[in-house]
């Protein structure tokens, strides 16, 4: 007598089978933190000079002033920045959001070229959507997706500079 399984117990069986073949794919090819021979502050810098040099190899170096403190960013060369930038010097409100973010949604649209970050990095400057620009004062991993702007090269004293609540941003070149 044939044993007829039910279209659920084939639909868990084949689901089960592909996450095992994810995870076992996905696992090979990684490489682990003691691989690389990093760790900490040392890993995150690599990480940010790769994505920097896959980003864009050249930048354009401009000044953000948050309250009485300034930094000096690196801004990608790509269609977003180049229109931004002719918009500088940019005098923004920005409002909290989430305790690791502080967002202005500009009068004006960007071009996009959207991409999944996957961690974002305490210093980096983004653009979500078309017109709202994030400088990111905490380090954590997101789904979202974001428009590469740039990163504030020295983030010390970055959270403490922006506080709690809105804060007063310049950029200029």
């Amino acid at each position: 007598m044939r044993k007829m399984i039910s279209m659920k117990q084939l639909t868990a069986a084949l689901l089960i089978a592909a996450l095992a073949i994810t995870m076992l794919t996905s696992t090979a090819c990684a490489r682990s933190d003691s691989d690389s021979g990093l760790s900490g502050k040392s890993k995150d810098q690599a990480e940010r000079k790769s994505i920097e040099s896959a980003s864009s190899k050249k930048t354009t170096t401009v000044t953000v002033k948050i309250r009485r403190k300034t930094f000096k960013a690196e801004i990608y060369k790509n269609k977003t920045t180049k229109k931004l930038l002719k918009k500088f010097p940019l005098k923004l409100t920005m409002e909290e959001l989430n305790g690791n973010e502080k967002y202005k949604y500009l009068s004006f649209s960007l071009p996009t070229k959207e991409k999944k970050v996957k961690k974002i990095k305490a210093g980096d400057i983004m653009l979500y959507g078309d017109d709202c620009l994030v400088i990111f004062y905490k380090s954590f991993k997101t789904s979202y997706r974001y428009t590469k702007i740039g990163h504030i090269t020295n983030t010390k004293g970055l959270k403490r500079a922006v506080g709690k609540g809105s804060v007063k941003v310049k950029f200029k070149k």
